[in-house]
C-alpha cells in the first residue's frame, strides 16, 4: 500500500486480495483514535488503531490548504486532461484564497471558522469547551468542509434535543443566559458568514428572509452593546456600517454587524 487513500486506491493492480474492512468507530467520536479491523477470506484478522493526533483531517491534525489542493487535483485528474486539471486547480485555489467581507479572513479561513463555531457550541453545551472558534490557524478539518460542518451541527442538535428546556440557565463566555438565548448567538454568526462566503465566492448573497428577520429582531437592538464584547481578546462585532433609511432588512442586519451590504 502507498499510505494514501484516494479515489484510485482500490484498483485491481493495488489490491489483489478481496478484504472486508470496517471502521469500528467514527473518526470524530473515537476517544483513542481511528480503529480499523480487516478480515481476510482465509480467516486471518488484522487490527490497527491510529492515534487521533496522527490522523490527517482530525481536529487535532487538520488538513492545510496544500493537502486539500492535492486531493482536489488528484480527483479532477480522473476526468480532465492535463491542461484542464491545471485550470481547475488554479480556479479553485484562487477562490479558496479569495478575500471576504471579513477583512482579515479569506474564504478558506472563514469556512474553518464556521466549522469551529459548531464545535465550540457542542463543547459549551456539554460544559467542556475545547475549541476556540476564533482560532482558525489549523486549516480546514477534513477534506470535506460541508460534511464537517454538517456533522458538528448534527451533534449540537442532538445535544439540544436531549438536554431539556431551552429556558435552562447556562454559563457562556458572554455571561449567563438561557440555552435558547445562547443558541441565537451561533445562529447570527452563521447567517452573517453565509452572506460573507457567498460574497467572497461570487454567489447569490440573498439570505433567507425568515432567518434575517429572526436574527435582526433578536440582535439588532443589542448590536451596539455587543461591539464591546470580546472572546479570546478579539471583538465579536465590528463597527456599525450606516445604511440608507429605506434599506432592506438584510442590509440593516449586515450594517449592524459591521458589513457593507
Amino acid at each position: 500500500m502507498d499510505g494514501e487513500v484516494a479515489v484510485n486506491t482500490f484498483t485491481q493492480d493495488k489490491v489483489r486480495t478481496r478484504v472486508m474492512a470496517k471502521s469500528e468507530e467514527m473518526l470524530t467520536r473515537s476517544e483513542d483514535g481511528h480503529k480499523v479491523k480487516i478480515t481476510l477470506k482465509d480467516g486471518r484478522v488484522f487490527e490497527h488503531v491510529t492515534a487521533r493526533a496522527d490522523i490527517l483531517g482530525s481536529q487535532k491534525n487538520p488538513w492545510d490548504f496544500e493537502n486539500i489542493k492535492a486531493k482536489f487535483q488528484a480527483n479532477v485528474a480522473l476526468v480532465l486532461a492535463e491542461q484542464g486539471v491545471e485550470d481547475a486547480v488554479n480556479a479553485w485555489s484562487d477562490q479558496m484564497q479569495g478575500s471576504t467581507p471579513c477583512s482579515e479572513w479569506n474564504v478558506q479561513v472563514l469556512i474553518t471558522h464556521n466549522i469551529q463555531v459548531a464545535a465550540f457550541v457542542e463543547g459549551l453545551l456539554q460544559e467542556n469547551i475545547t475549541v476556540n472558534p476564533l482560532d482558525v490557524s489549523g486549516g480546514i478539518p477534513g477534506d470535506d468542509p460541508l460534511k464537517a460542518l454538517d456533522a458538528n451541527v448534527a451533534k449540537v442538535m442532538d445535544i439540544i434535543k436531549a438536554s431539556g428546556s431551552a429556558d435552562t440557565q447556562i454559563n457562556t463566555p458572554f455571561g449567563e443566559m438561557t440555552r435558547g438565548q445562547f443558541m441565537m448567538t451561533p445562529t447570527w454568526d452563521l447567517v452573517v458568514h453565509k452572506w460573507g462566503l457567498a460574497k467572497g465566492t461570487g454567489q447569490n448573497t440573498a439570505l433567507d428572509d425568515s432567518l434575517v428577520e429572526a436574527v435582526y429582531n433578536t440582535f439588532g437592538p443589542m448590536a451596539d452593546g455587543m461591539r464591546h464584547m470580546e472572546m479570546a481578546g478579539q471583538h465579536i462585532v465590528g463597527p456599525e456600517v450606516t445604511v440608507s433609511a429605506g434599506a432592506s432588512l438584510q442590509a440593516r442586519l449586515l450594517g449592524a454587524f459591521g458589513r457593507q451590504p
